[in-house]
């Protein structure tokens, strides 16, 4: 099995998205200064695994979603 973390990625901006609070909502860190209006960014922080829940027939993946709010001043 694999880990579909684009997917995820998805299904978390989809729903910052139909939240109706932010103007814009990216899959990166924007390079421009943020507008008046508020957005959002979420990105993969890191990924690694979880010894404590892994064996010799299994692994289980800790992954680190990372997420600000800009709004300009």
């Amino acid at each position: 099995m694999s880990l579909n973390t684009k997917a995820t990625i998805d299904a978390i901006h989809s729903h910052f998205a139909a939240s109706g609070l932010f103007a814009r909502v990216h899959t990166h860190e924007p390079k421009n200064a943020p507008d008046t209006d508020m957005s959002a960014a979420l990105w993969v922080g890191s990924i690694g695994p979880a010894p404590a829940d892994s064996g010799l027939a299994a692994s289980t993946a800790v992954v680190v979603y990372m997420g600000r709010l800009y709004i300009g001043m």
